[in-house]
């Protein structure tokens, strides 16, 4: 028997991890070699994999990713001449976007369901199982080479038959989960991810008083608390109403208010006070660390649900954002209505020449008008669409822009799958009759 078996067999969520990536590890040997076969035929950049009708290939970057049936998602970055460098994000997709996992991903996926678990348990064993100690990517250590083979090579079945057979140890294990899940969560330097992926998993009890402990700082912690009471009705009211009141634009991140105006104004409790938070940390046109307000949307969207009148006026500051991400999605939030009034508004950001020095975020503005139902919008948008930058002869390297337009239908495209969710939380009636 494998020595990490044994050493294992009592932290499942260990053991399918490690079970999992020695499975990871076949797949990028594959892979590995469909790319040397796509160089030795010199084939594309993109297509079907040789021999393999049912896969499909593309380069990116240092990388080559493979997709197939089941939803297979195969990812590596060349760090290596065997490609079995493994990146845990890479890895966290294929393990979550299958569709019909088969049983050790099954298993990871039940016991560690965030990909952050994951990822944090990754980190934990690099520098032994692992390496190296520090590094984004990493490699399963030689030393254990046959325990790896052996991992492989198991049978799935018979360590799924040995946890479900017997209660005791199944909650023998599910109570070592916890005690392993608090362990973590006294890491320093825990990442906010991290600990909202660790307290979504502990126990009810376990978790409020996690989370009523962290409410008492304000920082990105909180926030995470605050979203996993946001499910408990519960939740301490006061407590959160008293974070609202120390609220400071000159001090927190928008993040913070708008988790926390979110949380309050979704009981319709301090509603004054939310939206005065609201519109101060709107005003706030350069946060620290940014060259704008990252957040120009998403407050601007949390008004709107709320006070269509005053979100009205966020929205309009949030069409003419320095940051870029919340020009476009707000673009594509008026894109999605394509209505008389919010066709005007994306028409008034251009007539004003909001963006006359600003070619990116014009294009997104357009881009919302070019995808009108109404025709003579279209041809308004088309009309304005920014001339594409004359290149030096022999030039390397492209600019933000030049990149944003190269991508821009895909990029748009995918915006306005994205503000479906938020548009459905809009009541268009109470926006209309604010517009007339």
């Amino acid at each position: 028997m494998s020595k990490l078996y044994k050493k294992y067999s009592n932290e499942p969520w260990t053991l399918w991890l490690l079970i999992c990536l020695s499975r990871q590890i076949k797949r990028q040997s594959w892979l590995k070699s469909v790319h040397d076969k796509i160089m030795e035929k010199d084939l594309g950049e993109s297509g079907i994999v040789p021999n393999h009708p049912e896969w499909e290939y593309y380069y990116h970057g240092m990388g080559l990713c493979l997709t197939g049936p089941n939803n297979e998602v195969i990812d590596v970055d060349f760090h290596d001449e065997d490609g079995l460098t493994i990146d845990p994000y890479f890895f966290t997709t294929r393990i979550f976007e299958l569709s019909e996992p088969d049983i050790p991903e099954a298993r990871l996926r039940h016991w560690l369901p965030e990909a952050e678990l994951i990822v944090l348990l990754i980190r934990n064993l690099q520098g032994s199982l692992f390496s190296p100690r520090r590094s984004h990517v990493f490699r399963l250590n030689k030393k254990y080479q046959a325990d790896w083979e052996y991992l492989n090579e198991i049978d799935p079945l018979s360590i799924e038959e040995g946890n479900a057979s017997d209660r005791e140890e199944l909650k023998k294990n599910h109570k070592g989960f916890q005690k392993w899940l608090l362990k973590e969560l006294k890491r320093r330097n825990l990442r906010p991810l991290s600990f909202e992926a660790i307290v979504k998993n502990l126990s009810d009890e376990k978790q409020a008083h996690v989370c009523l402990k962290n409410l008492k700082k304000i920082d990105h912690k909180m926030a995470a608390a605050l979203k996993i009471l946001s499910t408990n009705n519960a939740a301490p009211m006061k407590e959160i109403v008293g974070i609202l009141k120390k609220l400071n634009p000159n001090k927190h991140h928008p993040y913070l208010a708008h988790t926390v105006c979110n949380f309050l104004l979704n009981r319709d409790s301090e509603r004054e006070l939310c939206f005065e938070t609201l519109r101060a940390f709107s005003d706030k046109r350069v946060v620290k660390g940014y060259s704008g307000n990252p957040y120009d949307y998403d407050l601007a969207h949390l008004m709107l649900k709320h006070s269509p009148n005053e979100g009205l006026t966020l929205l309009r500051r949030a069409l003419r954002s320095s940051t870029p991400d919340s020009v476009e999605s707000s673009a594509a939030l008026m894109a999605a209505i394509d209505e008389d009034w919010s066709n005007q508004e994306l028409m008034q950001v251009l007539n004003d020449r909001s963006f006359d020095e600003n070619p990116t975020n014009r294009r997104y503005i357009v881009s919302a008008l070019m995808n009108s139902k109404n025709k003579s919008v279209r041809e308004f948008g088309q009309e304005r669409m920014p001339s594409s930058r004359v290149r030096e002869e022999n030039e390397i390297g492209f600019t933000f822009d030049e990149v944003v337009e190269h991508n821009l239908d895909d990029s748009f495209t995918m915006h306005l799958e994205k503000v479906k969710k938020d548009l459905s939380e809009l009541n268009l009636e109470e926006i209309r009759a604010v517009i007339i």
